[in-house]
Order: C-alpha cells, then sequence, then structure tokens
C-alpha cells in the first residue's frame, strides 16, 4: 500500500483528483502514512493499537456528514455503559 502514497502515485493520479483530495494525501494520508509504517517496524500497532474490535462508520454523499458521527458516539456510549474503553480514530478512512 506504501505505493499509493508515494510521490510518483500521487503525481500521476492529481489529474484525476480534486484539489482537496489532493491536498488530503500530500498533507495528512502521506504523513499519516510514514507513521503508521514506523510504528509496524517497532512492532507497535499505530492503526487499531491491539483493539479486540474495530468498527468502522461511513456516511455517503446522500446523507448529512454527521450521520456517522452520531452512530459512532452512540456506539461508543453503549460500550462505555457495558464497562468496555472506546476509542474513536479519523486516520484510518483516507486508507481504505
Amino acid at each position: 500500500m506504501q505505493w499509493f502514497v508515494s510521490k510518483r502515485f500521487l503525481r500521476i493520479m492529481k489529474p484525476f483528483l480534486s484539489k482537496s483530495n489532493n491536498e488530503l494525501f500530500e498533507r495528512f494520508v502521506r504523513p499519516l502514512f510514514q507513521i503508521y509504517i514506523g510504528g509496524m517496524k517497532k512492532g507497535e500497532d499505530l492503526v487499531t493499537y491491539n483493539a479486540p474490535l474495530a468498527m468502522y462508520f461511513y456516511g455517503s454523499s446522500y446523507c448529512d456528514p454527521t450521520d456517522s458521527l452520531i452512530a459512532a458516539t452512540y456506539a461508543m456510549i453503549t460500550g462505555e455503559s457495558l464497562g468496555l474503553g472506546t476509542c474513536m480514530l479519523d486516520g484510518i478512512h483516507p486508507l481504505i
């Protein structure tokens, strides 16, 4: 997957990406990916932190952008009420 955030690949994809998506990959996804790889080389799981369960909430372009956040918040409240620790991460979506 490292190829998908390489400078060469992003240069090839630039005409096909919107300006905001291009900036997202250059300024956020690419550095974040390097941090994830560095952690993996040290034996650290910086993506899911060795969580036994990961839930992914995604909203389509046909819904309000906050709908998935509301669903994730209710899932976190439910997890906490069951005595489980919860955490919301936002760095996985661009990689998927």
